[in-house]
C-alpha cells in the first residue's frame, strides 16, 4: 500500500469512492447535492485546494483523506478495504503533516466514525444539533492534541 497525494486527475475517483463510501455508512442520511456537483466539488476544491491524500494498492484507490489546514474535511476507505489499517494510516499522515492538533466534524449517528476517530486518540470536544451542516444532522467536534 502507498499513501501519497492525490493526483487532479483522480478527483473523479475519490468522489465515486465518497458518493458510495457515504451511501453504505449512512444510509438513513441523504446527500444534500447530486453526484455531478459532488464530483465538480471534488474537482474545484478538494483536490485543487485541499491537501488531498490517497491510499493505493497499485491502480486500486483504497482510500483517501482531505485536510483543509489543520481539519479533516474527508476520510473515506472503501468498505471492500476497511479493518486493513488504511484509515490509521491516512490518520497517521495526516498527525505528521499537523503535529500541533487535527480537528473532524463526524455524525453522531455515524457509531464506527466515532469509535476510529476516538481509537485515534480523538476526543469529542462539542455536540451540535445539525445546524452547522448542510445534512442538517447532529454532530460532534472531535480533537486530537499530540501529547
Amino acid at each position: 500500500m502507498l499513501i501519497r497525494q492525490a493526483l487532479e486527475s483522480e478527483a473523479t475517483n475519490l468522489a465515486n469512492l465518497y458518493i458510495k463510501s457515504f451511501k453504505e455508512a449512512l444510509p438513513t442520511i441523504n446527500l444534500v447535492h447530486n453526484d455531478k456537483e459532488i464530483k465538480n466539488w471534488f474537482n474545484d476544491y478538494v483536490v485543487a485546494e485541499c491537501d488531498t491524500w490517497v491510499a493505493t494498492e497499485g491502480t486500486k484507490l483504497l482510500g483517501f483523506i482531505a485536510l483543509e489546514k489543520d481539519t479533516i474535511l474527508k476520510l473515506y476507505v472503501d468498505s471492500a478495504s476497511q479493518g486493513l489499517g488504511i484509515g490509521q494510516k491516512l490518520i497517521q499522515k495526516a498527525k505528521k503533516l499537523h503535529p500541533q492538533g487535527l480537528k473532524a466534524y463526524v455524525f453522531q449517528i455515524n457509531k464506527p466514525a466515532r469509535k476510529f476517530y476516538e481509537k485515534h486518540d480523538f476526543v469529542a470536544t462539542e455536540y451540535n444539533n445539525g445546524s452547522r451542516n448542510e445534512e442538517n444532522e447532529p454532530d460532534i467536534l472531535y480533537v486530537w492534541r499530540p501529547l
